[in-house]
C-alpha cells in the first residue's frame, strides 16, 4: 500500500493518492489548503481536515484487510518421524535407517524381559511404546514413531547376544592334546615326539563360542620357547591370557592297535604301540560318557604292549580309552580314536560235539548262543595248550569257524584243526567280536576214536515238535545231522542242534531224546548222529507228517 501526496499550483488543491496491490485500487483525496490572509481560522481548517482524513483512512484500511481476496497464511507441520537414539544401561542400539531397524547387545542383561530403553525421536513426533516403556525382547519388539502431521513409521528392535567367555578349552600341536596345570589353569603342557621341530609347529585349539585368539592358531609358531596366547570375548569386555610351553618326550609316544573295540566286564584288554620304559610311567583309563573315569589293572608291560583287564563293576556302555604318561610335571595322554564297547552280552558255550577227535579227518562243532558276529561271518576259536599253561609257555592257534543258527541255538563248525599237536590238550575259547565266551571247553587231540552207534529210532514219521527217541551207544553229547532226499540224491544242511536235548544211559544203552524242529520247507531227511566228531552208519530216512 503506498500513500503519494501531490499539490496543484493553479488551484491550490492538495491530491491524496492511496494505491493498493495486488490488485492495484486508487483512492483519491481533494482538499484545498487555505492561506493565512483569507482564513483567519487557518489552525481550524488544517484540524478540520485531520479530522475528516483520518477516520476515512482507517475506514479504507479496514476494507483492504477484510477483502476476500486475502487468506490467513499457510500453516506446515512436520513429517518427521526417525528414532534417534535407542539404549540401554551400558548399551547402545545401532540403527539402521533404510530398513528400519534396530539391533541391540543385550548379553549382560539381567533379564530380557523387563527392559526399558531410552529413545530420542524426532522433534514434534510421538513414539509407541514410549521411552522408558517396560518391553519383553524375547520376541523383537515393534515400535511405531508418529510425526506431527500425523504420519507413521515402524521399527523393529532385536536383542543381540555376545558371548562372554574368554577360555581356551582345549589346544592341539601335531594332534596332541595340551595338559593344563593343576594350580594355574591358565598354563598348558603340549608333550611332542623328541624328534618334532619346535621352531615350525602349527598349534589349534578349542575356545569359547564366538571368542578371539591372537597370536593366530593353524600357523607355524616357535614354540622354543612358552608362547603367550590372549583370548578376547565376542563382546570385547572380556581378555584372559595363557601359556603354552612345549616339551618334547624322550619316546615317540603312541598307540598302535588294540585287540579288539568290544569287551565285557573283567575281559583282558590288549594295546600295541609306543610306550615309556618303565610301567610306573604309565596308566590306562576307561572314560564313560560323563567323563568319569577308571583306571584298568596293567596285568602285563612292556615299552611296545601293554595288557591290561577292564574293571569288573563297569556298567555296560561306551568308553574312551586313554592311555597317559606322566612324570613329575607334565602329563600327556593319548585316546584311542574308537569307542570301546562294554557288554554284558558275550558268547556261552553249551557243549562240543567232542572232547576228543583226530583233526586230519573228524570236524568239530561247538553249540552255544551269541556267536553271531556283528561285522563278520566268521567266529574265532583260540586253542591254548594246557600242558604247557602253567609255565606260560603255551602255544595258542586262532581258528576260524563258520557260524550258523538252528533254533534258539548257534553253532561254530571250526575250520584248520590240522593245526593241532597231536596228544595234546587244549582250553577251547570262542571270541566273537573281540568278546571272549564265559565258558572254556577242554579238547583232547586223538586219533581213531570209536564210532557211535544207533540200534534204532522210535519214530520215522513224527510230527514237528514231536518227541523221537534214538537208542544205541555213544550217543552222549551228540549233535544230529539233517540230509535232505530229494530225487534220490542227498543234499547236506548244515549241522543242526536239537533243542530240548536229553540223555540217558539204560542197562548200557544210550538214549538220546530231542523234539523234531522244521527246517524251512524241507520235509525229508536222512538221520546221522556224531560223537567225538565221527559220524554214526546209522542212515534212516525220516519223513514228517
Amino acid at each position: 500500500m503506498v500513500f503519494v501526496w501531490i499539490r496543484s499550483l493553479r488551484n491550490a488543491t492538495n491530491s491524496f493518492f492511496l494505491y493498493l496491490a495486488p490488485p492495484i485500487k486508487v483512492a483519491v483525496l481533494k482538499f484545498k489548503t487555505l492561506s493565512n490572509a483569507t482564513n483567519t481560522n487557518n489552525n481550524y481548517t488544517i484540524m478540520h481536515y485531520k479530522t475528516l482524513f483520518l477516520p476515512l483512512l482507517a475506514l479504507l484500511t479496514l476494507h483492504i484487510s477484510c477483502s476476500g481476496d486475502d487468506k490467513d497464511p499457510e500453516i506446515i507441520k512436520s513429517s518427521e518421524k526417525k528414532i534417534l537414539k535407542y539404549s540401554v544401561i551400558g548399551s547402545t542400539g545401532v540403527i539402521n535407517e533404510s530398513d528400519k531397524t534396530i539391533t541391540i547387545d543385550l548379553s549382560s542383561y539381567p533379564d530380557i524381559t523387563e527392559v526399558r530403553p531410552y529413545i530420542e525421536i524426532s522433534d514434534k513426533a510421538t513414539i509407541s511404546p514410549a521411552s522408558e516403556d517396560l518391553v519383553d525382547f524375547s520376541n523383537p519388539v515393534k515400535y511405531t514413531v508418529t510425526a506431527e502431521d500425523g504420519s507413521k513409521q515402524v521399527y523393529t528392535a532385536t536383542a543381540q547376544f555376545f558371548h562372554t567367555d574368554c577360555f581356551i578349552n582345549k589346544f592341539f600341536i601335531l594332534g596332541r592334546e595340551g595338559t593344563f596345570s593343576f594350580n594355574d589353569r591358565t598354563k598348558i603342557t603340549v608333550l611332542v615326539p623328541h624328534q618334532a621341530d619346535l621352531t615350525r609347529l602349527i598349534p589349534d585349539a578349542e575356545i569359547s563360542e564366538g571368542a578371539t585368539i591372537h597370536p593366530s592358531l593353524g600357523v607355524e609358531t616357535d614354540f622354543t620357547n612358552p608362547v603367550e596366547y590372549v583370548v578376547t570375548s565376542e563382546n570385547k569386555e572380556f581378555k584372559k591370557t595363557y601359556t603354552v610351553q612345549v616339551v618334547q618326550v624322550p619316546f615317540d609316544f603312541r598307540i598302535d592297535s588294540i585287540s579288539t573295540t568290544k569287551v565285557r566286564a573283567a575281559q583282558i584288554l590288549d594295546i600295541i604301540g609306543t610306550f615309556a620304559e618303565k610301567e610306573e610311567s604309565m596308566n590306562v583309563f576307561l572314560i564313560d560318557g560323563n567323563g568319569k573315569e577308571t583306571k584298568c589293572s596293567i596285568w602285563k608291560y612292556t615299552p611296545s604292549f601293554i595288557r591290561m583287564t577292564v574293571d569288573k563293576d563297569l556298567p555296560v556302555g561306551e568308553y574312551d580309552l586313554k592311555v597317559s604318561y606322566y612324570n613329575s610335571y607334565i602329563e600327556e595322554a593319548i585316546i584311542y580314536p574308537e569307542k570301546i564297547e562294554l557288554t554284558d552280552v558275550y558268547p556261552t558255550v553249551s557243549f562240543v560235539s567232542t572232547s576228543r577227535l583226530d583233526p586230519a579227518t573228524d570236524d568239530l562243532f561247538i553249540v552255544g548262543e551269541n556267536f553271531t558276529p556283528q561285522k563278520e561271518t566268521k567266529a574265532t576259536i583260540r586253542f591254548t595248550d594246557r600242558d604247557e599253561m602253567m609255565e606260560l609257555g603255551a602255544k595258542t592257534f586262532y581258528l576260524k569257524g563258520t557260524v550258523y543258527r538252528s533254533g534258539d541255538k548257534d553253532i561254530i563248525r571250526v575250520e584248520g584243526l590240522n593245526q593241532l599237536e597231536e596228544s595234546k590238550s587244549y582250553n577251547c575259547t570262542v571270541i566273537i567280536d573281540g568278546v571272549i565266551s564265559k565258558n572254556v571247553d577242554i579238547i583232547d587231540i586223538r586219533k581213531n576214536p570209536t564210532r557211535p552207534q544207533i540200534l534204532s529210532i522210535s519214530n520215522t514219521n513224527p510230527a514237528v515238535g514231536e518227541t523221537v527217541t534214538l537208542t544205541g551207544k555213544r550217543l552222549g553229547s551228540a549233535i544230529v545231522f539233517y540230509a535232505q532226499v530229494v530225487d534220490g540224491s542227498n543234499m547236506y544242511l548244515p549241522v543242526m542242534y536239537l533243542g530240548d536235548q536229553s540223555w540217558q544211559l539204560i542197562n548200557g544203552i544210550d538214549h538220546l531224546s530231542f523234539r523234531m524242529p522244521k527246517f524251512g520247507n524241507v520235509t525229508k531227511y536222512k538221520l546221522k548222529v556224531t560223537y567225538y566228531s565221527v559220524e554214526s552208519e546209522f542212515s534212516e530216512v525220516i519223513t514228517l507228517k
